[in-house]
């Protein structure tokens, strides 16, 4: 009976620290030395304002990379889907905001603006991308590789 409970409660340790690691993932990355985070886009929003008309859907639906990697030193995002490795866009703007825990991202890529807002703490973010009376919403999460 102790045996058991010795197995269970070390297991649990392990899992708790396990556990307490991830979460602290995100601001551990935004800090390492490489910089260097993995994105995974969850779900995206895609308006046309002369249609008046929104749709919503997983990245794939609308052709939006589902994941990317954030070089945060080489101000670099690149693309990570089959048959996109090579493609990457530059950020242009880079701004972080360490007493609250926010990164800010941005540039110009093919004449259209994009934004990008990550959380340190919980390594989710907000990315709009804007042309011509439209606009592309996507929400994810990133981690360290």
């Amino acid at each position: 009976m102790d045996r058991d409970r010795a197995v269970k409660t070390r297991f649990n340790a392990t899992c708790l620290v396990i556990l307490a690691t991830l979460a602290v993932a995100p601001l551990a990355l935004a800090h390492d030395n490489d910089g260097t985070l993995i994105c995974a886009t969850v779900h995206t929003v895609e308006c046309d304002g002369h249609e008046r008309t929104c749709e919503h859907g997983p990245a794939e639906s609308i052709n939006v990379p589902r994941f990317f990697r954030l070089d945060l030193e080489q101000r670099k995002i690149r693309l990570m889907d089959q048959g996109r490795t090579e493609e990457f866009t530059d950020i242009e703007i880079f701004d972080r905001s360490d007493p609250v825990g926010v990164i800010i991202l941005g540039g110009v890529e093919d004449g259209r603006g994009w934004t990008m807002q990550l959380m340190e703490a919980s390594g989710k973010f907000s990315l709009l991308i804007t042309e011509d009376y439209a606009a592309l919403t996507a929400f994810g999460e990133c981690t360290v590789p």
